[in-house]
């Protein structure tokens, strides 16, 4: 599997610890450039450091989607995409 996602860029959220970490880990392993968020950013900081050389640690601080219907509306017509919702 390594080198399949070479030069794509990926985002795991929650991938500080638990399955994201798994996955971030995984998807590095196979070539990606990784961002991985957390709540606190010195976790996403020593994942991302414990991770890859190019994995990049984001911290969060999570919002409530009011309406999601306007959410749905701002991700369409932005091409294609993949998520991860880990």
């Amino acid at each position: 599997m390594s080198g399949t996602l070479y030069g794509k860029t990926v985002l795991v959220m929650g991938g500080s610890r638990g399955i994201g970490r798994s996955m971030a880990e995984a998807l590095a392993e196979a070539g990606a450039r990784v961002l991985v968020t957390a709540r606190s950013q010195h976790d996403a900081e020593q994942a991302a450091g414990q991770i890859a050389p190019s994995a990049v640690g984001v911290a969060f601080e999570p919002q409530p989607v009011r309406r999601p219907s306007s959410a749905s509306r701002r991700r369409s017509g932005t091409g294609p995409a993949v998520s991860m919702w880990c």
